[in-house]
């Protein structure tokens, strides 16, 4: 099998679970309708079908040779090009890797009982944060005529994320937060006094 794009190539060569969603369904896909098929690369200017995506007319396909009999290369095994996606550094490839957030938990105990509530009953912290910012949207819906739908936003997203910074927050510095508020100066004993 042959293709021109490296990082295609780069794809399909590896393990389909460490990619994105989108990308890790293709290559499964391909690596299981061909699994023992042995991927090749050539280049752009050797491919044939560039030759139509590129805009070539009707007629000048008809009378192109590389359209109608691929690269002179093609038919000698031993004259094929020598590439190994391995030795290549694919760094487009590396944008579709799976970003997995590195998340730290603590155990927050008196937290107010609807984030208390919506932590016991979800294990999954983007869904967390989207149900956050989704009561941050209904909210925003009861005091404005201007309603909002659909999916969720980036700004609405970051509000469900500040929402759970905020309870942590709360939970953990409720004294000191206290004493802030009320101006006075924080404990000497607290993790927050400067030294």
């Amino acid at each position: 099998m042959w293709t021109d794009s490296t990082v295609t190539l780069h794809w399909i060569q590896s393990d389909a679970n460490k990619w994105t969603t989108f990308i890790s369904n293709r290559v499964s896909q391909i690596q299981s309708l061909v699994p023992r098929a042995e991927w090749r690369h050539v280049r752009s200017a050797d491919n044939p079908a560039d030759l139509a995506s590129r805009g070539a007319s009707g007629d000048q396909l008809v009378n192109d040779h590389l359209w109608w009999h691929g690269p002179s290369w093609l038919s000698e095994k031993d004259k094929w090009p020598d590439f190994n996606s391995k030795t290549t550094t694919a760094s487009d490839a590396t944008e579709e890797l799976k970003h997995l957030p590195t998340i730290t938990v603590s155990l927050l105990s008196n937290i107010d009982p609807i984030g208390q509530d919506l932590l016991m009953k979800c294990s999954n912290y983007e869904r967390l944060n989207r149900i956050a910012a989704y009561i941050y949207r209904f909210c925003y819906n009861c005091k404005t005529p201007r309603r909002l739908s659909g999916h969720i936003t980036m700004p609405e997203y970051k509000q469900g994320v500040l929402f759970w910074i905020r309870i942590a927050q709360l939970s953990v510095f409720s004294d000191e937060m206290k004493r802030i508020k009320s101006s006075k100066p924080v404990a000497t004993n607290s993790v927050l006094a400067l030294s």
